[in-house]
């Protein structure tokens, strides 16, 4: 049964991700006036500059691109194939790759321009959804269910998922601050990733604990 492998909790979330993933994608396609309101929104509550603010998201944001990606995704997959963790390990291996091969396919089909206002640094390609914010919860959130495994106290479990869900936040607010995507295009990205991750759980049988 799927509540075996995915609880309740997450089952809803997965439903409404995948709500809201779908009616942004309509949204943009349809050129629809609240999506426009809600990047205007939050564009204007991010982008509020200092020269310590980007030099950090300048930083943060690059150590998401493929490159450090690819070496935390095979040094992860080397480790638990080194403590035979061997399902786990093609888990962490596969489902950031699925999920990036899924995140440029719509990209391509969406063909939504990135924002020109103002970027710090430059990007190629469209814009929804986020590719970073994809990854970012691809990785960290595959993270999150090795952590829910581990033999430790409670309360460390949760430090640490706090920490991982902060870590995937951070990337799509360094997006925006940037000036690379609009924030639909970063919630966007985070709702694929969690769709994503969810189905292979499901397919991998990754239980929470």
């Amino acid at each position: 049964m799927i509540t075996q492998r995915i609880s309740k909790t997450q089952a809803a979330f997965f439903v409404a991700a995948l709500l809201i993933f779908i009616a942004l994608l309509t949204g943009i396609k349809m050129n629809a006036n609240w999506v426009h309101t809600f990047d205007q929104t939050i564009i204007n509550l991010i982008r509020q500059f200092s020269p310590s603010k980007t030099a950090f998201f300048k930083a943060y944001t690059v150590f998401f691109n493929t490159l450090p990606i690819m070496i935390v995704v095979v040094v992860g997959v080397a480790v638990l194939f080194m403590y035979k963790f061997y399902r786990i390990g093609f888990f962490f291996l596969l489902i950031p790759l699925v999920g990036s091969i899924i995140n440029v396919g719509i990209k391509d089909m969406i063909d939504r321009a990135r924002p020109q206002t103002n970027q710090l640094l430059h990007y190629g390609g469209y814009s929804f959804p986020s590719g970073h914010s994809a990854i970012a919860t691809l990785v960290f959130g595959s993270i999150i269910l090795l952590v829910q495994r581990l033999p430790i106290p409670r309360y460390v479990k949760w430090l640490l998922i706090a920490i991982l869900l902060f870590a995937i936040l951070l990337v799509g607010i360094s997006r925006i601050y940037i000036g690379v995507h609009y924030p639909s295009d970063v919630l966007a990205g985070f709702c694929l990733g969690f769709i994503v991750i969810t189905i292979g759980q499901f397919v991998f049988k990754i239980k929470k604990t």
